[in-house]
């Protein structure tokens, strides 16, 4: 085994850089909300305002975005201007791998794309998302462009991405690259052309840091002023030992103490789209104050922050925490509640607090939370873990709300007022279609429960309405804030109400012969892939597709990477055969499959043909 030296002793918080990150590529906000919530931001210790770009903003040598879902440099030059005033540096990021699918699908920059030759390795990545860092166009386009935002954005720090880069080494020069050098060396080949072209406009270097932990050994190779922006947004593989790799086998690495010893600087990026955000915070701070690092960020990504009640309390905690030599996060907590909530009494806060832990942590307004919604399949009904948040988010809402009635004139801050029940409730609305669902789209449901299914539908449809009305009404009074990102998850929304539609008129009969359910018994044997799964039933030499989807690692509350997949669909005859296709990153394992309906039931006679790279057949069905 490794040997390892005791861990220094660091001071924990106050850091160098308290930083708070707003994601405007995926939802664009607009310059006054950018200014307000720098404002925010500013108010509760945050000395840093990182914006993630991408493609967001329109220059001379990247003009190829209207102007209805970009920013201008003068507009940006404002958003810098008012940062500078309340203290703050201003950190651009603008991604140069990964996740730059806003220039290279522009027309003229589709030569610049790493899959140019194909569709990519994930089925969200299958079109343009890479640049090719093999050819020199892609510098010279990159340089140009930083040179052009370098005149507005003139802090010390530039940030250019580099994360979740699955697609690199797919072009044929890339390929070639790689035979003879391997991947990483063609990642750390980049990283080092993009380090001159930063460090000749007088910045310094930041990257995400999860491709990296995938190159180990290429860390010696970084250049030493590269700053490290280290993220893992969930809850349990954080640990003061240690945080697992991203999609790598969860290889559980001290991965902070790695960067001191290559004498690397980090910042802590917690926070994401996941749920429990503010444990991640909690959790991922411990583990930070045992080192040597620059600071944190808090990232927040999709949706806006407007829509996600939870984030100004998760701001003024987290900017508490970083700002406090002693690491107590429950006081953090409690402190930024009474920030947020200041005029409400105690009581009030307390149950307001309770709301959110178990609300908000499981829903943002966003099209990812909208789209779990509308799937046209379903994993089952809720485990013994989501019953018991559920209840417990039943009892806090029923807390929250007496409280309310005996306070009735009780403050209560704009950002949180009208949101927090409706977060409640669509959050048990989700909770109450899972249990729903199956019912309804199972074949041999006896005709007696109609009545049972009727009267779940008319609540469902009931608690609908109010999410419904109680979201336009709130649009109403933000309708000045109305941007392209905001119009994106309306549209979302009522994309939803068409979905939901099929499932009412569903309920409102008996199965039949023509109702079909395709069960599958799966699971991931690399635990942390994210394998894209296609499924089709056969009639004759005829396929109908009724499934293609991505599960990230073990679904929540699924055991030893197994878990299911009940898929519906309508037939006259019974199907004769199933056929799964897999691909993208990670192996997607297959344990059993059958189907049924009111009057049969249909499993596998025999394995009729295997294609491509498998492993372990004996154990497939």
């Amino acid at each position: 085994m490794r040997e390892y030296l005791d861990r220094p002793a660091h001071p924990g918080p106050p850091w160098k850089i308290v930083g708070i990150q707003l994601d405007l590529a995926r939802h664009m906000e607009t310059v006054e909300y950018i200014n307000q919530y720098a404002d925010f931001a500013a108010a509760h210790g945050f000395n840093t305002l990182v914006l993630y770009l991408e493609g967001r903003v329109r220059t001379e040598s990247f003009p190829f975005r209207s102007q209805a879902e970009s920013y201008s440099l003068r507009e940006m030059e404002r958003v810098v201007g008012h940062a500078r005033e309340l203290g703050m540096e201003v950190v651009p990021v603008v991604p140069a791998l990964g996740h730059c699918e806003q220039f290279v699908r522009c027309r003229q920059l589709r030569h610049l794309a790493e899959e140019r030759g194909g569709r990519g390795r994930w089925k969200w990545s299958s079109s343009r998302s890479t640049f090719c860092p093999s050819l020199e166009e892609t510098y010279q386009f990159l340089e140009r462009y930083y040179t052009e935002l370098a005149e507005v954005f003139a802090g010390p720090w530039w940030h250019v991405g580099l994360d979740e880069s699955w697609n690199l080494g797919l072009c044929p020069l890339c390929r070639r690259r790689w035979r003879s050098a391997g991947l990483g060396s063609i990642f750390t080949e980049h990283l080092r052309r993009l380090h001159k072209i930063v460090a000749k406009l007088g910045r310094r270097t930041w990257i995400w840091n999860d491709m990296l932990e995938l190159f180990p050994d290429e860390l010696q190779r970084v250049p030493r002023d590269v700053v490290l922006c280290h993220w893992e947004y969930a809850d349990d593989p954080i640990s003061p030992e240690g945080i697992q790799a991203h999609l790598a086998n969860h290889r559980r690495w001290d991965w902070l103490r790695m960067y001191e010893q290559q004498g690397l600087d980090a910042v802590i990026c917690p926070g994401g789209p996941f749920p429990l955000q503010n444990q991640n915070v909690e959790l991922f701070t411990d583990y930070a104050r045992r080192h040597r690092v620059l600071g944190g960020v808090l990232t927040q990504w999709e949706g806006s922050p407007r829509r996600q009640v939870e984030n100004p309390v998760l701001v003024a905690m987290t900017g508490r925490l970083w700002k406090r030599t002693v690491f107590d996060p429950a006081r953090a907590w409690r402190d930024a509640l009474e920030a947020v909530l200041p005029e409400a009494p105690a009581p009030l806060r307390q149950a307001a607090g309770e709301v959110l832990r178990l609300a908000s942590a499981r829903v943002g307004f966003t099209r990812r939370v909208l789209s779990e919604m509308a799937q046209p399949f379903f994993d089952g009904r809720p485990t013994r873990q989501e019953r018991l948040e559920g209840a417990a988010l039943q009892a806090a809402l029923a807390w929250y709300r007496r409280e309310r009635r005996m306070h009735p004139g009780a403050g209560c801050d704009a950002a949180i007022r009208g949101r927090l029940e409706w977060a409640a409730r669509l959050t048990l609305f989700r909770w109450g279609l899972r249990e729903f669902i199956p019912l309804v789209y199972d074949p041999a449901r006896p005709s007696a429960d109609q009545g049972t299914v009727a009267r779940r539908a008319k609540a469902l449809r009931k608690e609908f309405s109010w999410l419904a009305r109680e979201l336009r009404r709130n649009n109403r009074v933000e309708a000045g804030w109305c941007t392209p990102g905001d119009r994106e998850d309306f549209d979302a929304w009522r994309a939803l109400a068409g979905d939901l539609q099929a499932l009412w008129d569903r309920a409102r009969r008996v199965p039949s012969r023509r109702d079909w359910l395709l069960i599958l018994r799966l699971f991931v044997p690399d635990v942390c892939g994210w394998p894209t799964l296609k499924v089709s039933v056969r009639f004759g030499n005829t396929r109908k597709g009724v499934l293609e989807t991505s599960h990230v690692g073990v679904p929540r509350g699924r055991i030893g990477g197994h878990y299911d997949l009940f898929i519906p669909f309508a037939s006259k005859r019974a199907p004769d055969g199933v056929v799964l296709e897999g691909y993208g990153y990670g192996r997607q394992g297959v344990c059993f499959v059958e189907a049924k309906n009111a009057s049969a039931r249909l499993v596998p006679a025999a394995l009729e043909a295997v294609h491509g790279p498998v492993t372990q057949a004996a154990a497939v069905l």
